[in-house]
């Protein structure tokens, strides 16, 4: 899942581009980063043995109060803490604070698998080292490193990156997982502004454990005052988006490919209703996006999500000349949905030459020109509030009146460069 990497991003930056604040995996696996554990290095055999890469917590305060889990296999003898509480993270960063105007959305990656996924392979922000043991990958684990390790051994999980734990081949540790999700669905219900992940680029073979755990939260919020959309992202490596469409998620997050001529990239395939389509350049490039892309995948209906190498401590690709065209236009978008009646406009690519448009028909029409140019746009005939924007430069050129007799109406930018033209009867 993207995110706005190191939470150097300000509240008043993301005031300033008008961005929502995304949060990544919070609780399970290794978060890898350079620098020290911040875990124990003795709690587990050979962990003094230090790798290049290890875990550290997020960055968010401890609470005196740590949660805690019972766990529920034999096994199991000790109990399954969170030393990275979700409690801190709710009260820094989902509540925020009486100045804060940004409303940000926590996205609760409920499972991190990627890890494990890319041992063995040099990734810029992952692990590249094959000779990585169980106990060197666990041993960050947000549980407790020391008995989630010692659970794995016991279960005698043993194939060669531990991935089995992220299938329904092991009921004692998929009941403990079951366990933990109920803790994070109860610590978190009353909030209205969280999504749930169920694992970032999780491999292919975990699908039916994702589609248990999409049905399992649905069923326990089912008993519970707040209900919030579940996710899944594109599996990596060889997962198909017929799998994520095919899923019981509410929202999915999908690689490049698509079948008709389209692709996530350059030439999103329009959002039909089915899923919420979260466009993340994570899943599209790992480090890339631009802005068309941002306003393609915005007028086709889609949630494009950048993954930022802010600050550059993790993610070094590009420069602030490449990225700061790309944050910005976030904002505008969201400065452009909140102005318009968004949740009553579909995509209409016929409506348009250009075949990026956003409609309801009669009220309302955004049209996005990629190119420079006139267009055409198939309107109902009456009055309309007319307002152009520069995606360029990311300026408005104010608000005019035009009376359209109804057809397919011919448009031209009063500037060079690639606009958007917002239509709205009064």
């Amino acid at each position: 899942m993207a995110l706005p990497h190191a939470q150097g991003y300000t509240v008043g930056a993301l005031q300033v581009m008008g961005e929502q604040l995304s949060i990544p995996e919070i609780l399970q696996v290794p978060q890898f980063a350079r620098g020290e554990s911040q875990v124990p290095l003795d709690c587990l055999p050979g962990a003094g043995v230090q790798s290049t890469w290890a875990s550290r917590p997020l960055g968010f305060p401890q609470r005196a109060q740590t949660l805690c889990l019972e766990a529920s296999h034999p096994a199991f003898d000790r109990r399954w803490m969170l030393p990275q509480p979700l409690g801190d993270l709710i009260a820094t960063v989902a509540l925020g604070n009486e100045q804060n105007t940004v409303q940000p959305v926590v996205v609760a990656g409920l499972f991190r698998a990627i890890d494990l996924v890319l041992q063995g392979e040099s990734h810029d922000g992952g692990v590249g080292d094959s000779e990585l043991s169980h106990a060197q990958l666990y041993r960050g684990h947000a549980t407790s490193a020391r008995s989630y390790a010692a659970l794995l051994m016991t279960l005698c999980i043993t194939d060669a990156k531990g991935l089995s734990i992220f299938t329904l081949a092991h009921p004692g540790i998929t009941r403990l997982q079951e366990t933990y999700v109920r803790k994070v669905i109860d610590t978190v219900n009353d909030l209205d502004n969280v999504l749930y992940e169920i694992a970032n680029e999780n491999h292919p073979p975990s699908t039916e454990w994702q589609y248990h755990f999409i049905r399992f939260i649905h069923d326990y919020e089912k008993t519970k005052p707040q209900q919030h959309p579940v996710g899944m992202t594109f599996q990596y490596q060889g997962g198909a988006n017929a799998t994520l469409l095919a899923s019981p998620a509410d929202w999915i997050s999908p690689n490049p490919d698509a079948s008709g001529g389209f692709d996530y990239r350059t030439n999103p395939t329009p959002a039909d209703g089915s899923k919420v389509i979260l466009s993340d350049t994570d899943h599209l490039w790992g480090l890339g996006g631009d802005v068309p892309w941002v306003w393609k995948s915005f007028l086709r209906g889609l949630y494009p999500l950048f993954m930022d190498p802010y600050k550059r401590d993790i993610l070094t690709g590009g420069s602030d000349e490449q990225w700061e065209p790309v944050r910005a236009a976030l904002g505008h978008t969201r400065r452009l949905a909140e102005k318009s009646d968004l949740a009553k406009m579909v995509p209409h690519s016929e409506l348009a030459t250009t075949r990026y448009c956003l409609a309801q028909p009669g009220k309302q029409y955004l049209v996005y020109q990629p190119a420079a140019g006139p267009f055409s746009v198939e309107l109902v005939a009456g009055d309309y509030d007319q307002e152009w924007f520069d995606t360029d430069k990311g300026v408005s050129s104010g608000k005019s009146k035009f009376k359209s007799a109804g057809g397919l109406t011919e448009f031209k930018a009063p500037f060079k460069g690639r606009p958007v033209l917002y239509l709205r009867a009064p």
